[in-house]
């Protein structure tokens, strides 16, 4: 009897398992025509603090195109050199998403950034600086719900110089919520 149901167990985790993953591996994103609102929270504290805010919107024209905006803030302190260094950045990511499956996606994005630091020469006074990058690479996107995603992207900076504040690979994490389509009814619709 022990045998008959841990095989019947077995036989419903793998038809479970078969059907997750054809409809994980299905061409597009079924998100289409929806708009998502998420974002990023970094923290890293120690010699080198950084705190990191991204609001995330996006619109998905098709289940393959998506377009979107990402203002962010970034906060840097180092205490390798006395007295410590901080930076305060903010900035504007510019996004396409391009959905191969409904779980990967190529992630393209321009991103300037704004920010005042210490000049590299002397008296070393702050001035500002601008930094543009150009960074490109895949993303996996996770249900968590229906409507709720999670996602990671692995990004290379095309513009990387000595100069950059990112070195590449860039990883990043957040989450995702889609707004469901709302379907349009015509008074016949409400009539019947």
């Amino acid at each position: 009897m022990k045998k008959i149901f841990v095989l019947i167990i077995l036989m419903l985790l793998f038809f479970t398992a078969k059907s997750q993953i054809s409809d994980m591996w299905s061409f597009g994103s079924d998100l289409k025509r929806t708009f998502n609102l998420g974002g990023e929270l970094g923290l890293t504290i120690g010699t080198n603090t950084s705190i990191m805010v991204s609001a995330r919107g996006s619109y998905n024209f098709n289940n393959f195109i998506a377009l979107g905006v990402n203002p962010f803030y970034w906060f840097l302190q180092s205490n390798y050199y006395y007295p410590a260094t901080s930076i305060h950045m903010t900035g504007m990511r510019v996004f396409l998403d391009f959905s191969i499956f409904k779980m990967l996606y190529l992630h393209c994005e321009f991103e300037e950034m704004l920010y005042k630091a210490p000049a590299l020469d002397y008296p070393y006074n702050k001035i500002w600086y601008t930094s543009e990058n150009l960074l490109i690479g895949p993303g996996i996107r996770q249900p968590i719900s229906t409507n709720f995603y999670a996602y990671l992207e692995v990004l290379w900076n095309l513009n990387e110089n000595m100069n950059s504040i990112y070195s590449s690979p860039v990883i990043r994490a957040g989450a995702i919520y889609v707004f469901p389509q709302t379907l349009k009814r015509k008074k016949s619709d409400l009539e019947e």
